[in-house]
């Protein structure tokens, strides 16, 4: 009777192993992927390099001791946040806001044991006029860091 039990249970595990080991592999392909667009991303803003307008990221709170800017190719529809001071020991995301007050999260960053990042993002839609604010925040609803896009442009003035 033991045989007859232990044969489906063993079938049991190998298909969980399996299914496992090919979600794994899924999210390592998309990981892979969101990496590879980033870079790319970011490639384009480097080498547009004159229609880049780098501005402040404004801290919103008292306890926020990160400060950063924020890169903006409207030409590419890209952005890129470079940041310091964060906590490593949280997650952080940024999130566009549009005209409507619409929020849509673009990004996490990948944050270094000392507090650093940089990542480039897409915004949600073709064109950058359409935000008036972009932020990182802290996933948890901690420290934010803001800035205010000009609403007839699109970008944020030069700083």
């Amino acid at each position: 009777m033991l045989p007859a039990i232990v044969a489906p249970l063993a079938l049991a595990l190998i298909v969980v192993g399996a299914w496992a080991n090919s979600m794994r592999l899924d999210l390592a392909d998309q990981e892979r992927e969101a990496t590879r667009d980033n870079g790319s991303g970011l490639n384009r803003i480097v080498a547009d390099g004159g229609s880049v307008q780098l501005y402040s990221m404004e801290p919103q709170c008292d306890d926020c001791h990160g400060r950063g800017r924020l890169g903006v190719a409207p030409s590419d529809n890209m952005g890129l946040v470079v940041a310091w001071g964060l906590d490593p020991e949280q997650d952080h995301e940024v999130w566009c806001v549009d005209s409507k007050g619409d929020k849509a999260m673009v990004s996490t960053l990948n944050v270094d044991s000392d507090g650093g990042a940089m990542q480039a993002f897409a915004f949600p839609s073709g064109d950058v006029s359409r935000f008036k604010e972009v932020y990182v925040a802290q996933k948890d609803g901690g420290a934010m860091y803001m800035v205010h896009l000009s609403p007839t442009t699109g970008t944020p003035p030069a700083t």
